[in-house]
């Protein structure tokens, strides 16, 4: 079931500044799923809110036939984090796509959900599709370190997580 959040089914958090509750921390989260909506609009990417069940998926995508399912947070490092990423994966009854994206160096595959680093996607320019036919050189597994690509919006997270 997809439900929209906002004008035009967009999921945008852009009121809030990316702070969060009030409080002084701010939600990287959800301003990381702002820079991930964008960049899959701009490749052509129907996006959605949805939820599976009872449970929120951040995004599901469409391009084609090609859809995906899609949770964004800044690091699944913490456990209790992680597995409140992975858990509305286990609900799909379906042969969709299942994406995680983080800034996480290290790559924690879990039940056929590919676990993304979200600069290095945007980086390689490569499409969700890519990951279907096996094709990303994203999918592999190998710490790396995050792009060292010079555009202006990987520059602008450099210095966030720094």
């Amino acid at each position: 079931r997809i439900r929209p959040d906002g004008p035009g089914g967009a999921r945008l958090h852009i009121p809030s500044g990316g702070w969060h509750g009030g409080s002084n921390r701010i939600n990287y989260g959800s301003t990381l799923g702002n820079v991930l909506y964008a960049d899959l609009q701009a490749r052509g990417y129907q996006v959605s809110v949805g939820q599976i069940g009872k449970l929120e998926c951040d995004f599901i995508t469409r391009k084609a036939n090609d859809h995906a399912y899609m949770q964004v947070a800044f690091s699944i490092a913490e456990r209790s984090v992680g597995e409140r990423e992975y858990r509305p994966f286990s609900r799909t009854r379906d042969a969709y796509l299942r994406f995680l994206f983080t800034l996480d160096p290290l790559l924690r595959h879990c039940d056929g959900v590919r676990h993304l680093n979200l600069l290095d996607f945007m980086a390689s320019g490569l499409g969700l599709e890519d990951a279907r036919t096996g094709g990303s050189p994203l999918d592999n597994g190998e710490k790396r370190e995050p792009s060292q690509e010079k555009s202006p919006l990987n520059e602008a997270f450099r210095g966030l997580v720094c």
